[in-house]
């Protein structure tokens, strides 16, 4: 979690860089087809993406990281990693290219903005940390895709819950499964010896199967 948060961060801080940016004005919000009068633009730009969405998504997901709660894919107001908030972030300028006219004002700035994002994305050194990231990421995937094999089994199996020892996960705290078992043989071993005492009190006699001992110890009648 704590590797997840910092490499948030990081973007994060990319992204207030280029916000501050005097030339980002343009991408701060969603464009304003009307006030605009560009009636065109979503026949042209079919995923509309600004900075301000970019940045609203990126603080979702740092609160649901520094909660600790869980998120998939599904959601789309949040990054599942930082890859999404990359993806996002260019698109937010090359929407800008895909509709104004190379020469035009804003298609300057956001080439101009794509430059300096670029510049700070590499000084970050995200592309060699995302990378690493997503390997750690697919091993713990394929590691909790080995788990079920080891884990399905009934917890009887393993001294677990159904016989009252310290599960982990399906396993029983070996130190408690000694200890109880240690416990049941001294248990046994004074049974035994309470039975070796009540023979030498009572004559050595043995009660026939199935038959109750006299209170004064004699021999009770074959059944």
């Amino acid at each position: 979690r704590r590797r997840r948060e910092k490499l948030f961060n990081r973007c994060e801080f990319v992204l207030k860089r280029i916000k501050a940016h005097k030339w980002s004005w343009p991408f701060q919000d969603p464009v304003d087809i009307v006030a605009l009068n560009i009636p065109d633009y979503p026949t042209i730009v079919k995923t509309p993406m600004d900075l301000g969405t970019v940045h609203k998504k990126l603080g979702n997901t740092l609160q649901m990281i520094k909660a600790g709660q869980n998120f998939t894919s599904d959601d789309k107001s949040l990054y599942l990693t930082p890859l999404e908030f990359d993806k996002d972030v260019r698109l937010v300028f090359t929407n800008c290219f895909l509709y104004n006219k190379p020469g035009s004002d804003v298609r300057k700035m956001a080439e101009a903005l794509l430059s300096e994002y670029e510049s700070k994305w590499a000084a970050e050194e995200m592309t060699r940390k995302l990378d690493e990231e997503e390997k750690r990421i697919e091993q713990e995937e394929r590691d909790l895709a080995l788990t079920p094999a080891t884990t399905s089994l009934p917890t009887r199996e393993y001294g677990g819950s159904a016989r009252g020892g310290t599960s982990y996960g399906g396993y029983t705290d070996p130190m408690k499964q000694i200890k109880q078992l240690e416990h049941q043989v001294s248990q046994l071993q004074n049974a035994e010896r309470s039975r070796g005492g009540g023979k030498a009190a009572s004559g050595g006699g043995r009660a026939a199967a199935g038959s109750k001992r006299p209170a004064g110890g004699g021999h009770a009648p074959a059944a």
